[in-house]
This record gives C-alpha cells, sequence and structure tokens, in this order.
C-alpha cells in the first residue's frame, strides 16, 4: 500500500512539472517561424488604414473597400469627386465630407457625417471650412487645418462628437499625429514647433521644432526626435534626452510598459532603456546596401518588425536599384529570430512597412502593389 502510494504520488509530481513546463513553453521557447498566409493587390494610388486594429479599409481614389478578419472584401462604399472621405488611423471610422447645396460659394458651408466600419451613421456635423482633414482613431471628432499651405495663416479647428467647436492658431502646419486611443494630437507646426492638445482641443506643452514623434502604446509618452536629438516627455516633462549621433531616422517607437526606445535610422538600429538611457543593442542590417526603412513593435511588447531596404547603388537605373525588401524580426532585446525576403514590383521611399497585427502573430507587410500578410508560428 506504501509504494502504490508513493507510485501515485511520483505520478502526480510528474503530471505537475509536465503541465507546468507546457504552460510556459510559449514564454520560454523563442523559435519562431514566418510564413506567407495571404496577399491583398493595391493600386498605386491605394492608401490602408486599420492594419493595427485588424479592421483594414483600403481607400481608393472612388470608392472605400472593408475587410473581413479573414482578409476577404466584405464591403465597399463607393464615393465621388464632390465629396471628401477620411477615414480614422485605426480603420473604425470613416466620414464624407461635402459642400451644401445651399450656399456653394460659401467656403464654412462644408457637412460632414461619421461612419463606422460597418456602414452605420454615428453622428455628423455641419459650418466646417474648407481645408485638409483627419478623423480620430476614435471617429469622437474631426480636425480641420484651413490656410494657405508655407503661410503663416494656418488655424486648427476641433469638431467633437458631444463638445463645442475649439478654434486654435498654429500658424505653420506639417503634419499630424493622433495617439492610438484618439485622446491626444500632436500638431507639427514646422518652425513654430510640435504643439500637443487634448481631445478637447486644450493646449499641453510645446515641444520645439521636431522631425519625428512616437506616442507609447498607453499614450503617458511621446519621443521626438530633431537633427540627432532624441527625447521622451511625459506631458510637459521631459524625462529623457539622448543623443545618438545619427541624423537618418526611419522608424521611432517608444514602449512605457517595457521601459524601452527603438529608433530605426538609415543604417542602424538601436535599442535604450527609458528609464536609465542606457543603450541596449546597437545593430546593423548585414546586407550590402541594406537601409532600415520601417520599424514596430508587437502590441504585447514581445518581439519587433524591421522593414530593410536593399539599395544597389546610384550605378543602376531607379527601377534596378530597389530590387528587394527584407522582413526582420526580432525580439524585444534586439535578437534575430527569423527574416523573410520579398521582391518589389515598383519602389516608393519608406517601403517595406511593417506593421503588428493586435493578435502579436501576424505582421504587414506592405511593399507595392501589395500587402503581404505574414503569420508568426
Amino acid at each position: 500500500m506504501v509504494a502504490w502510494n508513493k507510485m501515485i504520488s511520483g505520478i502526480r509530481g510528474f503530471l505537475f512539472v509536465l503541465l507546468t513546463a507546457l504552460a510556459v513553453l510559449p514564454d520560454i521557447s523563442e523559435a519562431v517561424r514566418l510564413r506567407q498566409i495571404g496577399q491583398i493587390d493595391l493600386g498605386d494610388d491605394d492608401e490602408i488604414y486599420g492594419l493595427t486594429t485588424n479592421n483594414i479599409t483600403i481607400k481608393s481614389p472612388d470608392k472605400l473597400t472593408f475587410l473581413s478578419r479573414r482578409f476577404e472584401v466584405r464591403n465597399e462604399v463607393p464615393f465621388d469627386s464632390s465629396q471628401t472621405v477620411v477615414v480614422s488611423a485605426s480603420g473604425l471610422y470613416y466620414a464624407f465630407i461635402e459642400k451644401t447645396e445651399n450656399d456653394p460659394d460659401d467656403s464654412a458651408s462644408y457637412i460632414a457625417a461619421v461612419y463606422d466600419s460597418r456602414n452605420r451613421p454615428r453622428w455628423g456635423t455641419f459650418g466646417l471650412p474648407e481645408g485638409v482633414y483627419f478623423l480620430s482613431p476614435n471617429g469622437e471628432y474631426l480636425v480641420v487645418i484651413t490656410g494657405t499651405p508655407r503661410w503663416n495663416n494656418r488655424k486648427l479647428f476641433i469638431y467633437h462628437k458631444s463638445r463645442p467647436i475649439v478654434e486654435n492658431d498654429i500658424c505653420f502646419f506639417e503634419d499630424l499625429l493622433f495617439s492610438d486611443d484618439g485622446n491626444y494630437l500632436l500638431i507639427d507646426a514646422g518652425p513654430e514647433g510640435a504643439r500637443l492638445f487634448d481631445d478637447a482641443g486644450s493646449f499641453i506643452a510645446d515641444y520645439g521644432s521636431q522631425q519625428s514623434y512616437a506616442f507609447s502604446e498607453d499614450s503617458r509618452l511621446l519621443a521626438s526626435f530633431f537633427q540627432g536629438h532624441v527625447k521622451i516627455f511625459e506631458g510637459e516633462r521631459e524625462i529623457l534626452a539622448l543623443n545618438p549621433k545619427e541624423l537618418l531616422l526611419n522608424g521611432i517607437e517608444v514602449r512605457n510598459e517595457a521601459d524601452r526606445l527603438f529608433l530605426a535610422f538609415h543604417n542602424q538600429l538601436l535599442v535604450y532603456d527609458t528609464h536609465s538611457g542606457e543603450k541596449i543593442l546597437a545593430r546593423y542590417t548585414g546586407k550590402e546596401g541594406g537601409t532600415f526603412a520601417s520599424l514596430d513593435v508587437s502590441p504585447d511588447n514581445r518581439f519587433v518588425a524591421c522593414g530593410v531596404d536593399i539599395n544597389r547603388g546610384t550605378l543602376f537605373r531607379g527601377h534596378e536599384r530597389h530590387v528587394t525588401g527584407y522582413l526582420y524580426l526580432m525580439d524585444i532585446e534586439g535578437r534575430s529570430l527569423e527574416t523573410m525576403e520579398f521582391n518589389y514590383d515598383k519602389y516608393r521611399p519608406g517601403l517595406p512597412q511593417v506593421t503588428f497585427a493586435p493578435d502579436n502573430r501576424i505582421i504587414f507587410v506592405q511593399n507595392r502593389p501589395s500587402l503581404h500578410i505574414i503569420e508568426m508560428y
């Protein structure tokens, strides 16, 4: 009887160890492979939204195409040249903006209707001025930039679903960046500097002139780059300043939960600790003519993807110069896991562009004229 009890106890102990090992196996094993599970053909003028949420919307010159979770066409919405169509970066919302018929000569006679990706109307507004339009990722508000490009007369308007209209003078305008949750927007006002606002239009901070910037995944941090210098801010407070002594930045990501800053320069990838400023990794492409073209970090902060372009040099004609692109997959510390090669049909600066899907296992690689759907397994 004692022997039988010892045997049962031993079996239980073995099963406990086995199940524990199986439970932690995905975390302790980084044996990752890549395979293409799909490809979406794109037109030269197509724009893609919603990769980070897997609500993919393709904007063509005359229609919006909505894809299902299996990357099949779910629905199409046509539009004509009299309508301006704006899609949120999340792919979850879009807006039709067009002139009202009452007074077609009135520059402030535009009306906007906002829909979700299931084509259901959500809200609308009227009296918009003519300008450049942006829709927040959460679909809660529209941003309008008015004025003449390259002139000191630009204005920022925010039309919110449930708040009063907000107007701010920004003088110049270069670009706009939303945080992923839509709670903040950064206005790049060129020589006037980068300015942070909340979604109510309240001014938060002025960061001076910037060339590149990125919000952290929780919107708490903002990383910025200007003429070789990198800074990280939390609201108005500067918490880290670095000088990587590199000038050509093609990708920047900051992760608050992982305490990591990732910088994809023209010739190398750098990883820093956001608390100490310590350089954790400096990595080159390892390929002749290789350039880091893009960068993304998985939502669970376990993996890093880089798009690498191979430039064969100025002795080749333009269409022969960039003939190959690569996806580099690394862990969060920058250790190599896997690569995948792509051939270009057409070249455009900034490609291949890499983006993680929200499931942490799908990587979208955009070349021209295709979007490759890559699975980690």
